[in-house]
């Protein structure tokens, strides 16, 4: 079920971007927002960069590794974004594969810079070797492309589209549509929760503070890297695999669940020590020193390597010592 649902979006979303309606909608939004926000720089005509961008996605989606993030783990994801220090960078080897599409279960609620309520329901990622930015060529680096599921009630941006152009006019745009696009350069920062637009201001004059989508994609990568994540491949039936093949789709999803397996080794760092009573740790990331050899490691100094590595909520003391309560939130990791 899970693999056909991220497959069947996948093949809408290919569809949908060869429409010339929908190229037409994307030249005018990456227009726009290159206006107000000085974002990601397409020559040619509006037309043009509608169509050059579509042309982008869907040669990406022809060769993106899908992966399907369950809907009970997403929480996690989301906990542990928030827990980033904002010095984290983005590196080529973070990404599991050059390209992909990832589905949020449930989609992942952010504010936007106007202050609306958004679900980000998808993210397509396309490693790019260069970025033009209108005068010269950036660092290689990785283009993110987010959409919103047009089928989620939540969003307060789809509805307002709706009540605008009406049914037929969301539906023409496709099932999932663009609501940001960002080029993250090796070695950018991830950046801090939030960002600001000073010309947009809430009820209040005050600058509106609109999530950073950046976050969430990075404790996604991260997250992949620890031993608290289990990934396992889930295929289609053989039919279903032939017609996805006809569509240059592949016959399966990596299904993505955030849970410590039993019996699982503890991950370099991870100590076990006995206490005389039992409390509630919250999930946290830590900065870990770390050999070489170890996965994910970077060479902050010469001869000093790193890891972030994510220390997952659980009960800490041994069995039977008294359980010394707690009112910190803890996020629970289920099977």
């Amino acid at each position: 079920m899970r693999a056909r649902q991220t497959l069947d979006l996948m093949e809408n979303l290919r569809t949908s971007l060869s429409r010339p309606f929908v190229q037409s909608y994307l030249g005018t939004f990456l227009d726009d927002v290159k206006e107000k926000r000085g974002g990601m720089s397409y020559t040619g005509t509006t037309k043009q960069v509608g169509e050059f961008f579509a042309m982008q996605q869907r040669r990406t989606l022809e060769v993106a590794t899908p992966y399907f993030l369950a809907a009970d783990m997403l929480p996690v994801v989301e906990y542990a974004a928030k827990g980033l220090d904002g010095l984290e960078y983005f590196t080529h080897d973070l990404f599991p594969s050059d390209h992909g599409f990832l589905l949020f279960d449930g989609g992942h609620m952010v504010t936007d810079r106007r202050g609306k309520k958004m679900v980000d329901s998808a993210l397509v990622w396309s490693r790019t070797v260069a970025q033009y930015d209108g005068t010269s060529y950036t660092s290689p680096g990785t283009q993110v492309t987010v959409y919103s599921d047009s089928a989620d009630p939540r969003d307060e941006v789809t509805a307002e589209i709706r009540r605008d152009g009406g049914d037929a006019y969301v539906e023409s745009l496709g099932r999932l549509q663009m609501t940001h696009v960002m080029f993250l350069a090796d070695d950018a920062r991830v950046g801090p929760a939030t960002v600001s637009d000073v010309d947009i201001r809430d009820e209040y004059g005050q600058p509106v503070q609109a999530d950073n989508s950046a976050r969430i994609l990075m404790a996604f990568l991260l997250m992949l890297r620890q031993t608290i994540t289990s990934t396992s491949r889930e295929q289609v039936s053989p039919k279903q695999a032939q017609r996805y093949a006809k569509k240059r789709l592949p016959s399966y999803v990596t299904v993505v669940q955030m849970r410590r397996i039993e019996g699982i080794h503890r991950a370099e760092g991870e100590s076990k020590i006995e206490w005389a009573n039992r409390w509630l740790v919250t999930g946290h990331w830590r900065h870990q020193p770390v050999g070489p050899a170890y996965p994910g490691a970077i060479e902050e100094q010469p001869g000093e390597f790193y890891v972030r590595l994510w220390i997952a909520p659980y009960l800490k003391g041994p069995d039977g010592a008294p359980l010394k309560p707690s009112t910190r939130k803890v996020i629970a990791l289920t099977r």
